[in-house]
């Protein structure tokens, strides 16, 4: 992942996926219930960042493990994917033409979040292909998300070894204190669950977790790229935060509150 900046929007943008195009920002005009479809600032920037004449499929995550998949000619603007994952399937309803960079329209999946991790993953079979994303917390890392969410580019006809996937891995393990709840939902991840400031805490590394059940899903160390830049702790050059973070924003109760978005070219 490299750091760059945009028209004054900082920004990051996985390397891996560079057909694709995904961008983490923290002010592209979101509100707390998901996107805001009309703000100038968040339809300025898709424009001037992705070209003008795009379609955003928003993604309102729920903490919980369902994984939606959408194609070009079912997208409503105005509705809001309310899952946790959303997969933009070239296989569904595909568009006239031999090649698949001939049928690609300008759709973009954009999703909130804040300081949980997010997968980033795209794949290629023949003429067909598949872009997502999948937000993870504990909670529903707690279920596997990351294994639910490779059975589910299986059962859309796409062998795992065709996927690359590029892991945002969130808060990082020393920003993330949990408490009881947390160590009670991972009880099977102790190796990741560290000392914390007492024994009624612990220092989470998710991102450890996230990789774990990759693996164990059948998912190849090179086929994953992983970025640590830590929405709580990360600064820029001027020593401000680069990104929104619930954890941060906590102890900063004066601030208004916001998400980051994440958006993925489809």
């Amino acid at each position: 992942m490299i750091l760059t900046k945009f028209e004054g929007n900082r920004i990051a943008i996985f390397e891996s996926i560079k057909s694709k195009h995904c961008v983490l920002t923290n002010d592209l005009g979101c509100v707390k219930e998901g996107f805001n479809g009309g703000s100038p600032q968040l339809t300025g920037f898709l424009d001037r960042f992705y070209g003008p004449g795009h379609s955003l499929f928003p993604l309102r995550v729920k903490h919980g493990h369902r994984v939606e998949t959408t194609a070009w000619n079912i997208n409503n603007a105005n509705r809001q994917f309310e899952a946790d994952g959303l997969m933009y399937d070239y296989n569904r309803f595909p568009l006239p033409g031999k090649n698949l960079a001939d049928r690609l329209l300008p759709s973009i999946i954009g999703s909130t979040t804040g300081d949980c991790p997010h997968l980033v993953y795209e794949a290629a079979y023949g003429n067909l292909g598949l872009v997502g994303t999948t937000h993870i917390s504990w909670m529903n890392a707690g279920h596997d998300m990351p294994g639910r969410t490779m059975i589910r580019v299986q059962q859309m006809g796409y062998p795992l070894d065709t996927l690359r996937i590029a892991l945002w891995t969130g808060i990082c393990v020393n920003c993330n204190e949990v408490d009881k709840p947390v160590q009670d939902a991972l009880i099977f991840y102790p190796q990741h669950l560290h000392p914390g400031k007492d024994k009624d805490h612990w220092q989470l590394d998710l991102a450890g977790i996230i990789l774990e059940q990759l693996e164990r899903a059948g998912i190849r160390p090179g086929q994953i790229e992983t970025s640590y830049v830590c929405p709580c702790c990360y600064r820029d050059e001027d020593d401000q935060p680069l990104f929104f973070s619930y954890r941060r924003h906590y102890f900063e109760p004066q601030k208004e509150m916001r998400r980051n978005g994440l958006f993925i070219r489809a």
